[in-house]
């Protein structure tokens, strides 16, 4: 899938984010598909060349995940767990690579170290025997290191300008690696001989590092540290040859959100396009539950600016966040950065109509509060006699969605009434077997 340039423009002010693009088909990609939650990851089921796993380490599949579909979590508790991946066959060994994950961790204990090279020894439990490291990038108890020659694996050195890695939060990571003994122009920027360079959601804050140059990558290797009790969630892994030539992505200069008339604004433009499908408009009141609110598509092709937006409607208060996914004609895809808009407290009271109706079996009630009220949420048959109390205790104010499972209630119409201090108001509902 795609990294994407971007600039984010939230409300009125804007922010910069430069990142990488590559707009090329990966020599090895691996994103778990579907993955049963618990399976565990081996050859037989995953792109891998090698998986191996120390004493009391682990490595399998979590479905659902924190990204999109199922991921993999490996754990040392102690011993390493890694995992080594290869280029296919149809491309050649390379020397100018990038390699780029999706990295969540759960537990900032220990180390997760990145290496890639060349030598038998990939595709055993020990990365130094027999091999040539291209270079090794290591997150040692949240901090960004790298290895110069890797004639010692005791040798790190912190990578200045990478951000410390925190628990629970999700990273978009990408490594530029030259091997040559030249400097290597992409995007829009170079990296020199025997240099790297670090991307952390997108933004270059590992420049120019050094690795080992003149040795080219015929595999890669992720690893859970040995004797650590590390917990790292992993998923999207791509490697590309950068030697092969990069493509026309597609370039996000701008996304932007306006909060009016109790509608979310948004609008976004590219710069470029190779093979755009189009985007999914995503929203989340808390940056992990994320829900599709529409669809705008792309304009495949195109080498010259592109200007889109989308309203949402379907919210009327509060703190929501928007990102875009960004979807290729070949169904690959990559997210955008994340904005926020904030619509307020609500005005007024109101108590809105259940979602679906008619249901079977349940439904969705939604209210809104304009302060802290003590509310009573409760439903009714046609006679009068109440039937459930879906609420009764102190709301903050806000705007509220209580669900109604009616499994047990036979078909016909039911009535809900919300009482909050002096305000009152019922709707009707349909349940259908």
């Amino acid at each position: 899938m795609k990294k994407l340039y971007f600039q984010t423009l939230l409300l009125l002010f804007l922010f910069t984010f430069p990142s990488i693009s590559w707009g090329q088909t990966p020599i090895f990609s691996e994103n778990f598909g579907n993955l049963g939650n618990n399976t565990v990851i081996a050859t037989s089921n995953s792109n891998f060349l090698y998986v191996y796993l120390g004493t009391n380490a682990s490595i399998k599949a979590l479905n659902p995940s924190n990204f999109d579909g199922a991921s993999m979590i490996m754990t040392g508790a102690s011993n390493s767990a890694g995992i080594v991946g290869a280029p296919n066959s149809t491309f050649p060994t390379t020397d100018i690579i990038t390699l780029s994950f999706n990295l969540r961790v759960n537990n900032i204990a220990g180390q997760l170290s990145v290496y890639g090279g060349s030598g038998t020894s990939f595709n055993s439990a020990s990365p130094f025997s027999g091999a040539e490291l291209m270079f090794g990038v290591r997150l040692n108890n949240g901090t960004w290191e790298s290895h110069t020659r890797l004639s010692s694996k005791n040798t790190w050195t912190a990578i200045s300008g990478a951000p410390t890695a925190t628990i629970n939060n999700n990273y978009s990571v990408s490594f530029v690696i030259n091997g040559t003994t030249s400097t290597v122009n992409y995007n829009s920027t170079s990296v020199g001989p025997g240099k790297g360079d670090l991307y952390i959601n997108n933004v270059l804050v590992g420049d120019e590092f050094s690795v080992s140059d003149q040795v080219s990558l015929t595999a890669f290797r992720i690893v859970q540290n040995t004797n650590a009790t590390g917990s790292f969630e992993i998923d999207d892994i791509s490697l590309y040859n950068l030697a092969t030539g990069s493509p026309l992505p597609v370039e996000l200069n701008s996304f932007a959100s306006v909060v009016k008339n109790n509608a979310v604004n948004l609008s976004w433009t590219t710069a470029t396009e190779k093979s755009n499908y189009g985007f999914n408009v995503e929203r989340s009141s808390d940056k992990i539950n994320w829900v599709k609110v529409g669809f705008v598509n792309g304009n495949g092709n195109s080498n010259s600016p592109k200007n889109y937006s989308f309203a949402d409607k379907s919210v009327n208060c509060g703190k929501q966040f928007y990102r875009l996914k960004q979807v290729d004609t070949d169904g690959k895809f990559e997210y955008s950065k994340t904005i926020e808009a904030d619509l307020g407290l609500p005005k007024t009271y109101e108590l809105s109509n259940n979602y679906p109706n008619p249901f079977n079996p349940s439904t969705k009630i939604k209210f809104s509060l304009p302060e802290s009220k003590i509310v009573n949420l409760s439903v009714y048959n046609v006679l009068g006699e109440k039937v459930a109390t879906l609420i009764n205790g102190e709301m903050e104010a806000g705007v509220h969605e209580v669900s109604f499972n009616a499994a047990n209630l036979t078909s016909g119409v039911y009535i809900y009434k919300i009482e909050a201090g002096k305000f009152t108001q019922t709707k009707k509902m349909m349940l259908i077997k």
